[in-house]
């Protein structure tokens, strides 16, 4: 309206109505013309996809095989050690590769797949109209600083899972580019996978048949279904992206039970072997994993209230118990069959006794791309935490480092996590 009055000076017949503007002397093509500049452009996915996998681990080579046999082109880089170079060696002695998918998949039993290049050169990828990138969340922030003088413009950046706040971190890094780029997450991962020999045979224990995804923007939804339908499977919207990051994964899961097993552990103290991981939760893991939950819903529950924005992601128990509605979440993970037998992380000594390993990904990654994201969303939320502060510091003693101070984020190694203060987010706002 302000600028139909300044474009029109010499008119000065208006009418201003309670339910709305009427301009005379402007037609109502030239308003619409100036409404229609306001509005989000349409994103549309490729019409040929030209896909640059990341990594060269389970996921990452289940997905260089299984991209090119549904037929399409297919470029992989993996700058880890010698992973590109193994890849080529298997690739070269068999033709490609296999992936075998357990019979309760579709696709089942074996598929062969050969991407067009592997490379440590991330040049490799600047073809590629979308990227994905199957890594755990402490290797995004490495793998987008490799490739982002290689994006052009326009696009698509895939993760998945997509935790630990990847949207936000992922424009921090790529700076002014990520402006004409698309941001977004697919859940769940698609495989439970082990490769066998690189470059050669994998196999598939698990491929999910149905997704959810969240964009940055968020007018590229439809775009990225369209994408990820070709990728992966049936896919549908889940919302904001923080609903992806404040999803209940492994950092609602790991860091709660850890804690109940070893809160009373001391240096020198040993075991003749690991604990069971699933099968010894109780009680008190419920209950950590349930408050950390809570405390979860109303950062969400504030994140909706102020930005108006769908945020919405699962409690716990949602998450785990939608089939055993009259199980808690501890009953849930100690009765199932998919989680017998695993154990603890813990490492053995020379005397052949076992001690905790705080190397582990269940610190090293469920602490600081999990917790300190959810802790950090909470002082932007001045939501208060006291069980996540509880299980964080514990967990960083043990881990020699240091993300609380006297409860609050300021700690040293801060910078080293994907909270939102260590990306330059000091508002909310920032995240809408």
């Amino acid at each position: 309206v302000r600028g139909l009055k300044h474009t029109h000076t010499h008119n000065t017949n208006k009418m201003f109505r309670y339910v709305g503007i009427v301009y005379k002397q402007s037609s109502l093509k030239h308003i619409r013309a100036f409404s229609a500049s306001f509005a989000p452009k349409k994103i549309t996915a490729p019409k040929e996809l030209v896909v640059g996998v990341i990594g060269g681990g389970h996921a990452s080579q289940t997905c260089a095989s299984l991209f090119p046999w549904k037929g399409l082109r297919t470029r992989v880089f993996s700058a880890f050690g010698k992973e590109a170079e193994l890849m080529n060696a298997g690739i070269k002695e068999q033709g490609g590769i296999i992936c075998n998918f357990a019979s309760h998949n579709d696709p089942k039993g074996e598929i062969k797949g050969k991407p067009e290049i592997v490379s440590s050169d991330p040049s490799v990828i600047s073809e590629c109209n979308v990227v994905v990138l199957p890594l755990p969340s402490f290797a995004y922030k490495d793998s987008l600083n490799q490739i982002k003088a290689h994006l052009k413009p326009g696009t698509f950046i895939a993760a998945t899972p997509g935790q630990g706040g990847f949207d936000y971190l992922a424009r921090d890094i790529l700076g002014e580019k990520s402006k004409d780029m698309v941001i977004f997450s697919i859940t769940p991962m698609p495989f439970n996978c082990r490769i066998k020999e690189s470059g050669k045979y994998i196999n598939v224990q698990q491929f999910e048949r149905h997704y959810q995804v969240c964009s940055s923007p968020q007018e590229a939804t439809d775009a990225c279904i369209s994408i990820n339908d070709r990728l992966f499977g049936r896919t549908e919207p889940l919302g904001h992206f923080l609903t992806c990051t404040l999803q209940p994964l492994n950092a609602n899961i790991h860091p709660q039970h850890m804690y109940v097993l070893l809160k009373n552990w001391k240096e020198g103290d040993t075991f003749d072997q690991p604990p069971l991981f699933y099968e010894t939760m109780c009680p008190e893991t419920n209950e950590l994993m349930m408050g950390t939950s809570e405390e979860v819903q109303k950062i969400a529950a504030v994140l909706r209230t102020r930005l108006c924005i769908d945020v919405n992601p699962y409690t716990i128990w949602e998450s785990e118990c939608e089939e055993h509605l009259d199980w808690t979440v501890d009953q849930l993970f100690r009765n199932s069959p998919a989680y017998k037998g695993f154990r603890a992380p813990f490492k053995k000594l020379d005397s052949g006794k076992w001690v905790p390993d705080f190397n582990n990904r269940y610190y090293t990654e469920d602490i600081p791309y999990g917790l300190c994201v959810w802790k950090g969303l909470a002082e932007l939320c001045l939501v208060q935490t006291p069980v996540i502060d509880k299980i964080m510091t514990w967990a960083q003693k043990h881990m020699g480092k240091e993300y609380l101070v006297n409860g609050r984020l300021v700690g040293r190694d801060v910078k080293e996590t994907s909270a939102p203060q260590a990306c330059g987010v000091t508002s909310i706002y920032q995240l809408k």
